[in-house]
């Protein structure tokens, strides 16, 4: 398991610093893998984007709130931020009514990803891979 998260999350990280580079040579990456070089990138997927960041704000905010003095890893922002550009793109396709394959394919993508980084980073399965450490990683 800790194996897969790894991997997932080089690969979501190496993945965004490709669309950080790729913009700066005006190319545009947006998720998973679609170039829109002559064409902007879709608007519904900005409003995900930025939706997701709107809640993943609002969720901190509120944990701040509750207690603030709660230790949080890097990992769990990762996992939360997939999970609100989740619901937040789930809102925004159901919203203009884009049920396209595409479309649902690459949003379930996000989900899966956070389910694997959530699974193998809880705390049962960090001792184990880490030989008792309370450690993320």
């Amino acid at each position: 398991m800790r194996v897969l998260v790894i991997l997932v999350v080089a690969l979501v990280s190496c993945w965004a610093v490709l669309a950080v580079g790729l913009n700066f040579m005006g190319i545009d990456l947006y998720w998973p893998f679609y170039l829109a070089d002559k064409e902007q990138i879709p608007h519904h997927r900005l409003l995900a984007a930025r939706n997701g960041v709107f809640l993943t704000f609002a969720f901190y905010g509120f944990m701040f709130l509750r207690n603030s003095f709660e230790k949080v890893y890097p990992i769990h922002f990762l996992k939360v931020y997939l999970l609100m550009t989740t619901i937040a793109g789930a809102l925004v396709l159901i919203k203009i009514e884009l049920y396209s394959f595409d479309e649902i394919t690459s949003l379930l993508m996000l989900p899966l990803c956070a389910l694997v980084i959530h699974l193998g980073s809880r705390l049962n399965y960090r001792r184990y891979f880490t030989g008792g450490s309370d450690e993320p990683f």
